[in-house]
């Protein structure tokens, strides 16, 4: 029996890196996507009869499908049951929820002239970015005369947390932050919640109702950040071809669990920028991942950005890398270039050449 009318898009890509734990699956809660509310009505009867109970629903109009949330049985084996989903009706493409970290960590100072980025305060005017993220501090003095649309998705009340205020310190800080694009619009969607920062996680459907808000947003972005990261989701890979195919432009922090480890999803899903961090001496850093997914890399130590309570901070991480690599390739968008001019301007680092350390080299955006 077949619950598609016609299936989602497959989406080439690779499978889920070694950092990809147990711990990060809810495995409580299974989603699936359809083409159409008749469609997952009628997964919704089929479920029923193994027990699975509808727990949420979510029409993704801009994306174009339905993503429904099913509550897995008490006492069931979630594994077995996914197990047996996927053999029975692979057209559902099927999978646990996830969570998902934010790529920061704590650190010490630097980072636009390192870039080449032009020293104007109106640099980005006419250019919208967007960011997926914690929720940021929009009264932040850096941020007080920054154009910010902040969207909360996840239906909770979030205070303003520091990893998102430093990433949109990052993107277009206008005053005590130096941000890449100070004269550019951001549209600021949360997607996290949680405590403090450490405790900030996001999920697979949060995180497909933000992306659907980009491009149901009245002025659809140049680029969007997204500095965090974790296991494989099939669902998200699909919206993210989705978005780059709308023209959206795709940036992803690696991650931060070190040269043993490969670089995150979505920073490791084709057609996304990822992005890998390096200190003023241009060294790589030591949270870095070694992998030949690694587009480029770009300041992510020590650098200064607008933390909670009117204050700054020195961020560590591909987290705080990432927002210049945004800022450019929005610039270089709207000069008419392509990812292609950052590459070709790129400072090679290491081996000659593309390398799994710094990709194609560090971010020089050299007009």
């Amino acid at each position: 029996m077949q619950l598609l009318n016609h299936q989602l898009p497959s989406i080439p890509g690779r499978p889920a890196p070694a950092v990809d734990t147990t711990s990060d699956i809810i495995k409580s809660e299974i989603l699936v996507g359809a083409a159409d509310l008749d469609t997952a009505n009628r997964q919704r009867q089929l479920l029923d009869s193994l027990g699975l109970r509808i727990k949420g629903r979510q029409v993704l109009g801009g994306l174009g499908f339905v993503l429904s949330v099913y509550r897995v049985p008490e006492g069931e084996d979630p594994d077995a049951l996914l197990a047996q989903l996927r053999q029975q009706w692979p057209e559902l493409g099927a999978e646990f929820n996830r969570i998902y970290r934010l790529q920061g960590s704590r650190g010490r100072q630097f980072a636009r002239r390192m870039v080449a980025l032009p020293d104007t305060p109106n640099l980005g005017t006419g250019i919208t970015l967007a960011m997926l993220d914690a929720t940021v501090d929009t009264k932040h003095p850096a941020l007080a005369h920054s154009k910010i649309d902040a969207i909360d998705i996840t239906g909770r009340a979030n205070a303003p947390s520091r990893h998102g205020t430093a990433v949109a310190s990052l993107l277009v800080g206008r005053a005590m932050v130096d941000g890449a694009l100070p004269g550019a619009d951001l549209l600021a969607i949360n997607i996290f919640t949680g405590g403090e920062d450490d405790g900030l996680e996001t999920r697979t459907d949060w995180w497909l109702r933000g992306l659907d808000q980009l491009l149901l947003n009245n002025a659809k972005p140049s680029v969007v950040n997204m500095s965090f990261g974790g296991g494989r989701s099939e669902l998200v890979a699909g919206a993210l071809h989705t978005l780059q195919h709308s023209g959206i432009g795709l940036v992803a922090a690696a991650g931060n669990d070190g040269p043993g480890s490969s670089a995150m999803f979505p920073a490791n899903q084709p057609g996304v920028i990822a992005v890998t961090s390096v200190d003023i001496d241009k060294r790589i850093a030591r949270h870095a991942p070694l992998d030949d997914v690694i587009t480029l890399a770009a300041p992510g130590v020590d650098i200064w950005a607008a933390d909670l309570n009117a204050k700054g901070f020195y961020a560590s991480g591909t987290s705080f890398a990432a927002p210049w690599v945004s800022g450019a390739l929005a610039l270089a968008k709207q000069r008419g270039e392509t990812l292609d001019s950052l590459i070709h301007n790129a400072e090679d680092l290491g081996e000659k050449g593309h390398d799994p350390v710094f990709g194609y080299g560090l971010l020089y955006d050299l007009r």
